[in-house]
């Protein structure tokens, strides 16, 4: 079986980049990625039906994942600034 080694960045530093850009569409990528666990390819696919900002959740095709209430809010604003331009 193949061993994975995982490479988590530094906290202090992400925090800073999430700072710097809290709802930029990079700030939204690296939170989606580094506080909610999503892959690349999760994250390209994700649209906004799958975000239930009702229910709190990320609605995956094979997982549901609760949303990390920073994480929500920036969506939250995201949504709000762009919902007619980006699906």
């Amino acid at each position: 079986m193949r061993e994975y080694v995982v490479n988590r960045p530094d906290e202090a530093a992400m925090r800073r980049a999430l700072e710097a850009e809290p709802a930029s569409p990079e700030g939204v990528i690296l939170r989606l990625a580094w506080q909610q666990g999503l892959s690349r390819d999760e994250i390209s696919a994700l649209t906004w039906e799958q975000v239930s900002f009702l229910d709190e959740r990320l609605e995956l095709p094979d997982r549901m994942v609760p949303l990390d209430p920073e994480v929500r809010a920036c969506l939250w604003r995201l949504f709000q600034a762009n919902n007619e331009a980006s699906p």
